[in-house]
């Protein structure tokens, strides 16, 4: 699978643009295209185009966040943008953890989406109140902490839990996967869930849990 969400990454400040690949030319495409843009001083993300003057083409990263089917390209994008940038809280935090213009995406890559898919995008965005884990990243960002701080505590507590790139389980998979101990053993809850036993261990021993 070639489309998906990808970052931008600042590597001397950790800031990010999040965005999709969502046609059939993939990551490559998006990663030149951006490229080509900003060298030419023409991309759309003014605040992307001035970063990339300032600390050169070789502090800038091209990350892959998740790897996804056309038809959702836009949806997870929105995710991305509501957990790492806090999009969803109408809060400053937007302006200064990404290099993103808007808060919504939307479907400028060429991707066509259903009204179901616009539901849901708009419902997720729209009227969404911040986690109590944002709340409190937003009430210590606003201390005085120098801007790097900032950034390493956002990308610590926003990639927590299923959050995380590489998570391969979410909590409501978690619960599933619980209710199946003393049915079936712990390898074929491994092979059904595709991590390892280990994993499945650490689950059913402690109540704290992460990913392999």
């Amino acid at each position: 699978m070639n489309t998906g969400v990808y970052q931008i990454r600042n590597l001397t400040n950790g800031k990010r643009y999040i965005g999709s690949a969502a046609n059939k030319r993939g990551f490559d495409q998006r990663w030149s295209t951006h490229r080509t843009l900003l060298t030419k001083g023409q991309h759309h993300s003014s605040k992307l185009q001035n970063a990339w003057n300032k600390c050169g083409a070789n502090e800038f990263v091209f990350e892959i966040l998740e790897e996804c089917p056309m038809g959702r390209c836009i949806e997870r994008e929105q995710y991305y943008l509501d957990t790492l940038l806090f999009a969803s809280c109408n809060d400053i935090q937007f302006d200064h953890l990404g290099y993103n213009i808007n808060r919504k995406a939307d479907s400028r890559l060429g991707a066509i989406l259903s009204d179901k898919t616009k539901a849901k995008i708009s419902k997720a965005h729209f009227g969404k109140q911040c986690s109590e884990d944002q709340k409190q990243l937003l009430r210590r960002l606003r201390c005085g902490m120098k801007n790097s701080d900032r950034q390493k505590l956002a990308a610590s507590i926003a990639n927590r839990g299923e959050n995380a790139p590489t998570a391969k389980l979410t909590i409501d998979k978690v619960i599933e996967i619980r209710k199946l101990f003393g049915n079936i053993s712990q390898r074929e809850i491994a092979n059904r869930f595709e991590v390892s036993e280990a994993t499945i261990s650490m689950i059913k021993t402690s109540k704290n849990w992460r990913y392999v």
